[in-house]
């Protein structure tokens, strides 16, 4: 490795340990530095655990049957196909964001050393999965005797197995970059990647908490089913032959050990070669646009005539605040992230609840009460956590200074930023209740009873959100994933909405024992509550629009 590499590197794998520098602010990652540092903890502890959990079931299913190596190469899968799918948009980043790859130019470096180097930087920073790897060493130490050569030969292949995942995905980016015209289609390219990478989130937590109501009924139909799961990866394990030579290295004779290592090494060192003359030849081609515009055939715009009448200003800022809610998925990243805990959860406890329930009560008015009720709370604790109107205001960016400047009627300008919020949230009900009635089978006015209750939570939250967008408005936001970033204030919030929650629960269960088990009082009992709130944070929202933000 030359000089220019053993920098890039150095300062590729310094980069990938910037959230655990105090001095460093981390997009997605609370600012306060204690805080940052127990949610990675949490992090590592949760993961870790689902880690330590499947890679147990694991072992009892190939140790039984002496299969070692799929062992092994099961890991090799799970980390493989975690890789590629969650670090399309962290390689865009990375490798592919202009500002930051212009700084090289200047630099005597060539672009192979310069692509070459942050996928080293990238593959060494990867100590999340290190740890997950000593987890599943413990759990092969654990059912078997300490093998010293298994400890060298893992910590020895342990990074090949994961470079060549990693080189193969930023060479798949560079290829379509460099001979496509993705550069044209950039923004839609990476909002793709983000949906592929929240829709691996939310199988993970399907998965999870799926695995929790299944161990709830039975923990060995939970093991069980698992079992057979993993019998089949070993029928697909030859696709991936990275994990494969992995697993290999690890088990049988010395002879096949250092015959499978070797062929991981020189397997690894073939596909990161043939990234460098690659790379060397087309990446800058493939970070910068090569079309540019040329001068004096611009198209002119046409002036467009502004009235200040109130329902023009209603129209134009609900049309400019949907496009930029739209505009990037980033924007709706804590309500998807929201909709996917929350939503996988409830998911499975009610298929539970539906597999022990008798078929004729799906279609009593009980039931739908008990849809409409049930709903309620679930998308309250959902949109007050991601409701898209907490950054209404912060979303304009620097452009919020137009709303300083010019005429604005409040109402106008409060009402716009409502309608914009409540149009993601109705949508997304919509499609979110027409989900549950196809996959859960509850019937059409049921699921017309659950669209109504994360309806009404909606209106709530939105106005609530609303008063929280005038509080803290940010402008100096440079990626729309910045808004989504958690600080110790979500934290609290988030927190509240859930001991909101409890409170609202514990009032339903008095109501209905005061009422001798009427629902209906109970249910109108809570929603008088919310009700109540709702015009509180809708009044003191219309004094913040009402008196302006002359303060931001």
């Amino acid at each position: 490795m030359n000089k220019n590499i053993k920098t890039i590197t150095k300062y590729a794998l310094k980069e990938q340990f910037f959230p655990y520098s105090p001095k460093k602010t981390v997009a997605n990652l609370p600012k306060n530095y204690l805080f940052r540092l127990l949610l990675i903890l949490y992090s590592y502890l949760v993961f870790g655990g689902i880690y330590y959990y499947v890679m147990k079931i694991a072992g009892k299913a190939y140790f039984a049957s002496g299969q070692i190596e799929m062992f092994f190469t099961s890991f090799g899968i799970l980390t493989s196909l975690i890789t590629i799918s969650l670090y399309g948009p962290r390689i865009m980043g990375d490798f592919f964001t202009d500002k930051l790859v212009a700084n090289y130019q200047s630099l005597p470096i060539n672009q192979g050393e310069l692509f070459v180097g942050k996928i080293f930087g990238g593959v060494l920073g990867f100590i999340d999965y290190f740890l997950f790897f000593i987890l599943t060493l413990l759990v092969y130490f654990g059912e078997n005797s300490f093998d010293l050569p298994t400890l060298i030969l893992g910590l020895v292949n342990f990074f090949p197995m994961l470079a060549i995942a990693y080189t193969l995905l930023a060479l798949l980016i560079l290829i379509i970059k460099r001979f496509t015209r993705a550069n044209k289609y950039k923004k839609f390219f990476k909002n793709l990647g983000y949906v592929v990478m929240l829709a691996v989130i939310g199988m993970i937590y399907y998965l999870s908490f799926n695995a929790g109501s299944m161990a709830g009924s039975g923990r060995g139909n939970f093991t069980s089913g698992l079992s057979e799961s993993l019998i089949k990866v070993g029928k697909v394990s030859t696709i991936f032959l990275n994990a494969k030579l992995f697993g290999l290295s690890l088990s049988g004779s010395l002879g096949q050990r250092l015959g499978a290592s070797l062929g991981l090494w020189i397997m690894a060192g073939v596909i990161i070669y043939i990234s460098y003359k690659l790379a060397d030849k087309c990446y800058y081609q493939a970070v910068f646009d090569k079309i540019e515009a040329k001068i004096g055939q611009e198209t002119p715009k046409k002036v467009r005539k502004t009235s200040f009448k109130s329902s023009s200003q209603f129209k134009a800022i609900y049309k400019r605040d949907l496009k930029i809610l739209t505009s990037n998925i980033m924007f709706l990243y804590t309500p998807i992230l929201m909709l996917m805990i929350f939503g996988m959860m409830s998911f499975s406890v009610g298929k539970q609840i539906l597999t022990e329930m008798d078929k004729s009560m799906l279609y009593t008015p009980w039931t739908r009460i008990m849809c409409l009720a049930g709903a309620f709370p679930f998308g309250l604790i959902v949109w007050i956590n991601g409701s898209t109107a907490t950054n209404s205001l912060s979303r304009e960016g620097k452009g919020f200074y137009l709303f300083q400047t010019m005429p604005i009627d409040y109402k106008s300008h409060m009402r716009a930023r409502f309608m914009a919020a409540m149009t993601v949230a109705t949508i997304t009900n919509l499609v979110l209740a027409l989900l549950v009635c196809y996959f859960l089978g509850l019937g059409l006015l049921n699921s017309l009873c659950i669209f109504g209750g994360l309806f009404l939570a909606s209106l709530s939250a939105t106005i609530v959100g609303l008063y929280f967008s005038t509080l803290g408005i940010k402008t100096d936001w440079k990626n729309p994933k910045d808004l989504s970033q958690g600080n110790l204030q979500f934290l609290g919030f988030y927190f509240l909405s859930m001991i909101f929650i409890g409170l609202l629960v514990g009032l339903f269960i008095l109501l209905a024992k005061l009422t001798e088990g009427n629902v209906i009082i109970a249910s109108l009992g809570c929603y008088c509550l919310i009700l109540g709130l709702s015009l509180i944070f809708y009044l003191l929202a219309r004094r913040k629009y009402k008196k302006g933000f002359f303060d931001v």
